[in-house]
């Protein structure tokens, strides 16, 4: 699964995590980067 993610730049990169995160999960973490 591919989400985006800060860089130490600041800028957005892309990173790959397993797919052992659930949906839950995922929301949580896209919640947390969109604030």
């Amino acid at each position: 699964m591919i989400v985006p993610a800060k860089g130490k730049d600041g800028a957005y990169q892309v990173v790959i995590i397993d797919d052992v995160l659930n949906e839950t999960e995922l929301e949580k973490i896209m919640i947390s980067l969109l604030k």
